[in-house]
């Protein structure tokens, strides 16, 4: 799957705005897992319940931020008009293209996995 830079560079400034990366542009190294699995997730059980997994994980690293930073990515990229006060579980549940959603969930996955690459790791100071 070939990434635009648009996408690129929307994912590096929903990872800052989400906090998923701090102001000194460090991110917990447990996010490059999660974004790893979540698109293990989506392909095995589909997006909703992917979504709905990560949307009300709970933790020290809140696997639900990844979630916010697709939103973001969306948004942006995507040309969607998702409300930030509404779960993105409701909105997956109630938009008619699913594969259209899918395409572009997928995209900001991936940019954000790449974009995560641009931030420093907190094992790796």
């Amino acid at each position: 799957m070939k990434i635009k830079d648009r996408w690129i560079e929307s994912a590096i400034q929903a990872i800052t705005l989400t906090r998923i990366a701090d102001e000194k542009g460090i991110h917990a190294s447990e996010y490059k897992g999660y974004i790893s699995a979540f698109g293990a997730s989506v392909i095995q059980s589909g997006l909703l319940p992917a979504v709905i997994f990560y949307e009300n994980s709970e933790g020290n690293q809140d696997k639900g931020l990844l979630i916010k930073a697709i939103v973001v990515v969306l948004n942006e990229v995507g040309e969607y008009k998702i409300d930030a006060q509404q779960n993105f579980s409701q909105f997956v549940r109630v938009f008619h293209n699913e594969e259209k959603l899918l395409k572009d969930v997928s995209h900001a996955a991936m940019a954000l996995k790449l974009a995560l690459m641009t931030f420093k790791s907190e094992d790796n100071d």
